[in-house]
């Protein structure tokens, strides 16, 4: 999940809400556009969650004393094995979960060095 220009507020805390919708579903077999069937719904769902609960500290953690997403970015991600096609996607995913941390009031916005720059409330 990233936050893009044309992205709408909040991605992240959209796709987790989708998520917890969709666990409220009876479904025996899913055909993902990408990687192997999904015959285990409810188990595939607790691990989307659990991920993103995990990711979510990570940038909590990483945002605490003040940064911009691509440092927070650099804590979290071993850019070492990325591609620059990959850094992009990984900064992208970095603002979306920082946006949410932001949204729930545990991450304010603020300008610093004229660049946009999360920190803990």
């Amino acid at each position: 999940i990233g936050f893009w220009p044309s992205t709408q507020p909040d991605p992240l805390g959209r796709y987790l809400a989708s998520l917890h919708a969709l666990r409220g579903l009876a479904v025996d077999v899913a055909l993902p556009g990408h990687h192997g069937v999904i015959t285990d719904w409810q188990g595939r769902i607790g691990e989307l969650l659990h991920h993103h609960d995990e990711r979510l500290e990570a940038m909590y953690a990483a945002a605490a004393g003040g940064v911009t997403a691509l440092e927070a970015s650099v804590v979290v991600f071993n850019f070492d094995r990325f591609s620059p096609h990959e850094i992009r996607f990984a900064v992208a995913e970095t603002l979306a979960h920082l946006e949410h941390l932001a949204a729930a009031g545990r991450l304010e916005r603020y300008e610093k060095d004229a660049y946009i720059a999360y920190r803990a409330r």
